[in-house]
């Protein structure tokens, strides 16, 4: 009940994709490849979601992805985002959580990118002062994407 409004979809795996254009006719849904470019134009979106994404991407991908987001969002438009945050600290090993806790970003099985054998741990300050460099951090709730157990929402606005 959006009018004139266009709600796309685009997943990595092509299962997940038939699936939502089975059973959510009101999206137009597509897949894409692991690395970009995607086959929307520039500046077409006002919002963007990447739910437990950058959490299954090695950090050069997920700096090509998020130059691709801020690429196809409009200016001023927003990118919501779920990453693994301070809460999975009790997952990392002792060299790890050091690393996390030092503002590094952690990555394990990056070589498994795409999957959820790869995982990325993203502390705060890294977000902040490296991930969302070409973007203005408008909200962050740790643990507020309830649904992807308890990783962080971050709201971000393109410069």
């Amino acid at each position: 009940d959006l009018p004139h409004t266009g709600l796309h979809g685009t997943d990595y795996n092509p299962q997940l994709a038939a699936w939502c254009e089975q059973n959510l006719r009101f999206v137009r849904v597509g897949t894409n490849e692991l690395a970009p470019p995607m086959r929307y134009a520039a500046s077409g979106f006002d919002l963007i979601y990447a739910l437990s994404v950058f959490t299954h991407l090695p950090e050069h991908s997920q700096f090509e992805w998020l130059s691709e987001f801020h690429r196809i969002l409009r200016p001023g438009g927003l990118l919501l985002l779920s990453l693994h945050g301070a809460y999975y600290t009790s997952r990392l090993n002792e060299e790890e959580r050091t690393q996390f806790n030092d503002g590094a970003l952690v990555t394990r099985y990056d070589s498994s990118a795409g999957t959820n054998l790869c995982n990325v741990f993203h502390p705060e300050p890294y977000v902040r002062q490296q991930f969302a460099r070409h973007f203005e951090v408008v909200d962050f709730v740790p643990e507020g994407a309830r649904g992807n157990p308890r990783q962080d929402a971050w709201l971000l606005r393109k410069r």
